[in-house]
């Protein structure tokens, strides 16, 4: 009993020492007290008077013990190459099922950490596969592997239809049907900030109208050659009035000189100017087609690595 009375005793005093600046800069941590007087192992032992003491001088109280979480500093795991794998699944929004691939980063590990997710979208003469024809996956690894951004799942649906909206229902089935589906399924950051979407030419319309309808959803919108689907244009303003100021998505908008529909998107960026609505606006050497869109995917890929909903909360605890 003598020895826990010190104890106590002591407590206080080595957490106000804490505070007081000194000479001599510890090399390692003070070796652990035997088994055998382990504190948490006397209950009668309050750690009151550390917190106090913690408290007067400034210092954070010490954490409840918990099952760790990870955090958004910590490195990201990025050692090895992602995973590209299929799903399909039922689309009630949609009549029919819905499918897909879905790239998980190098060291996902279901249940342990959350990743931001990217929706991407592709073009009317092509499907999910279009991706991995233009080096997704692959520019994925390497620009992790790289250091220079940091891990999120990319989720590529197939639309089934050429159909036009409002008829046609793949975009609703994305936000109603699917959004939900790979936040239940996957290791995902169910929010808002932690959520974007984008898409190449048709793909891209629909990541337009998506994005500025649900934006709620979304908080960041790419569209790569994106003529418009017919009407939206006029759509749009409306779209955008409805949005309070601070809740506006990002926006990311570039085409080909060369692009035989690209008066449609010059006539968008005129109209995002007139109304001052911030985006980012490039036009390039090229066409409309996927050698263009293969050439700047890694400029795509940075631009949605570097916008708040991944660098914000990169790693989160699981929902």
């Amino acid at each position: 009993m003598e020895f826990i009375r010190r104890v106590v005793v002591l407590i206080p005093l080595i957490a106000l020492a804490a505070c007081r600046p000194s000479g001599i800069q510890a090399t390692e941590p003070s070796p652990s007290p035997p088994a055998t007087h382990t504190l948490q192992a006397i209950p009668t032992i309050s750690t009151e008077p550390a917190q106090k003491a913690a408290e007067d001088c400034g210092l954070p109280p010490s954490p409840t013990p918990t099952t760790p979480v990870a955090h958004p500093a910590d490195p990201p795991c990025t050692d090895g190459e992602g995973e590209v794998v299929d799903f399909s699944i039922d689309a009630p929004t949609l009549g029919q099922p819905l499918a897909g691939r879905i790239y998980l980063p190098p060291c996902y590990r279901e249940g342990e950490e959350a990743y931001p997710v990217l929706y991407l979208l592709h073009g009317l003469e092509a499907s999910d596969e279009q991706w991995d024809r233009i080096g997704l996956d692959e520019a994925m690894d390497a620009m992790l592997d790289e250091g220079g951004m940091r891990p999120f799942l990319v989720v590529m649906p197939r639309e089934p239809s050429r159909g036009l909206p409002p008829e046609n229902k793949y975009g609703e089935a994305i936000v109603k049907d699917l959004l939900p589906w790979v936040d239940k399924t996957y290791a995902t950051v169910a929010r808002r900030d932690a959520r974007a979407i984008g898409g190449v030419s048709r793909g891209g319309n629909w990541a337009l109208r998506l994005g500025f309808k649900y934006w709620q959803t979304f908080a960041a919108v790419g569209a790569h050659s994106a003529p418009l689907f017919y009407g939206d244009l006029r759509e749009i303003p409306e779209w955008l009035d409805e949005i309070p100021d601070p809740h506006r998505p990002r926006l990311f908008l570039d085409m080909g000189e060369d692009d035989p529909y690209g008066e449609y998107t010059r006539r968008l960026v005129a109209l995002l100017e007139e109304e001052g609505i911030p985006h980012q606006w490039h036009l390039y050497p090229g066409g409309h087609e996927e050698a263009y869109w293969r050439d700047h995917l890694p400029e795509y890929l940075d631009w949605y690595s570097s916008t708040t909903w991944v660098k914000e909360k990169i790693r989160d605890s699981i929902k």
